[in-house]
């Protein structure tokens, strides 16, 4: 699906300076889009895949994450994601 691809660069695009800063922000910032749009899926397969490069102390696009925070970022943001469904 054409668009559900774009949404997830742009998306990625979007939050990967708030996983480099450790923004606390991000869930605030994305959180309109749980209920403006219909990839409520994507943003769980992007978060996932954060989670699972960041552990290797990358990102989805290859390039270095600077700190292991990254890493941790990502788990924050999972369990705020996965506190939606609850």
């Amino acid at each position: 699906m054409a668009d559900e691809s774009e949404f997830k660069t742009e998306f990625i695009q979007f939050i990967k300076p708030y996983y480099q800063k450790n923004l606390i922000s991000l869930f605030a910032e994305i959180q309109v889009l749980y209920e403006t749009t219909k990839f409520e899926n994507v943003i769980e397969e992007v978060f996932l895949a954060l989670e699972k490069s960041l552990k290797e102390n990358k990102y989805i696009d290859g390039t270095e994450a600077s700190s292991p925070g990254e890493y941790l970022w990502s788990l924050y943001l999972l369990a705020q994601h996965f506190s939606r469904k609850f």
